[in-house]
């Protein structure tokens, strides 16, 4: 496997920086090809290599994309002994609380999607080589602890510290808690002025979003008004309407807000004789593999879902993605 230049220049970034450093964190844009560049990396890296993932699908496709020999650790495998082991993080977290798995035996650490919460658990506990790949190098969360007004002294409890009750405070926890440093990659606009990716065409169809509430609780607009904009008999057919307009007959991966929208525009769908079918959370009568090998083979196929298909996914005859969505979370989006 041959890597692209940028893919070049990034491997020997990270390679100088680990000579001296214990951790950094690789920005590269969607389509530029983490998995392959860190499954190259892996070929450089002396001592063992633990490669975690959160996606059964991502552990397939990374499995799929290394050279050297390694194990699997995903629910059906009990045991691992090969100096490469890709991991699926649930799985490597419910061994490591058995006592199955000692991460110190690994002298390397690779974690795709690093900005994702479950990650940070396996982060805590690991004292060797830290390498995470992400498209969005941000942390959307935040901690409470509680700071003495006599002294400045931050505590974890409410209890006085000196004379006073110690009062709450809340703050964000940045991803170079995790990290400490960040390496660049190249854009998604060099990505297409390199030839490595299609030049987008972008539309925005008409939604009345005025009705969306903000809960600041949770950063993001509630369940309620969204399936309110979205999901209303009105919306449904105004979504239809824009894909028989756009989208007719072409390759489509629609990302729905929530189930309940997800299983309304799937039957609405349905009635109109299109070839569709749907996968989130509530909503999976379908086998997930066999959906995915039905997309894949099927040229004017609509694939409906809520924050499934977003990682891991690859598939590149798509020719429409369409959010049928609002969201006010950065990395979401």
């Amino acid at each position: 496997m041959e890597l692209r230049n940028y893919q070049k220049n990034v491997m020997n970034k990270v390679l100088l920086h680990l000579e001296n450093n214990n951790r950094c964190c690789v920005q590269l844009a969607t389509g530029s090809g983490k998995t392959a560049l860190f499954s190259k990396l892996v070929e450089d890296l002396p001592g063992r290599v633990l490669i975690c993932v959160h996606r059964e699908e991502l552990v397939i496709q990374t499995s799929n994309t290394l050279t050297l020999d390694h194990d699997l650790l995903i629910p059906k495998i009990k045991h691992v002994s090969k100096d490469i082991v890709v991991a699926m993080v649930q799985t490597l977290n419910n061994r490591i609380k058995k006592g199955l798995i000692n991460l110190d035996s690994f002298d390397y650490l690779i974690i795709d999607e690093c900005h994702r919460g479950e990650f940070m658990k396996i982060l805590d506990q690991f004292t060797g080589k830290v390498i995470g790949f992400t498209a969005t190098p941000n942390f959307e969360k935040s901690e409470t602890f509680y700071k003495c007004l006599s002294c400045g002294d931050e505590v974890y409890d409410s209890k006085k510290c000196c004379t006073k009750q110690n009062k709450k405070f809340r703050r964000v926890i940045p991803l170079s808690k995790y990290y400490h440093t960040l390496i660049e990659g190249v854009d998604i606009h060099e990505l297409i002025e390199q030839g490595y990716l299609v030049k987008d065409e972008n539309y925005i169809f008409d939604v009345d979003t005025t009705r969306l509430v903000y809960d600041p609780r949770i950063k993001d607009y509630t369940e309620e008004s969204v399936s309110l904009v979205f999901g209303s008999p009105e919306a449904i057919r105004n979504t239809i309407r824009v894909y028989k307009e756009l989208a007719l007959n072409r390759k489509t991966i629609l990302f729905n807000p929530n189930t309940l929208v997800n299983k309304r525009l799937y039957k609405a769908m349905l009635a109109c004789d299109l070839p569709v079918k749907m996968f989130d959370s509530n909503n999976s009568d379908e086998n997930r593999h066999e959906l995915v090998e039905w997309f894949k083979n099927t040229p004017n196929a609509i694939l409906l879902n809520v924050q499934v298909f977003t990682t891991g996914f690859d598939c590149t005859d798509v020719e429409v993605v369409f959010l049928n969505k609002k969201t006010a979370s950065i990395n979401l989006y």
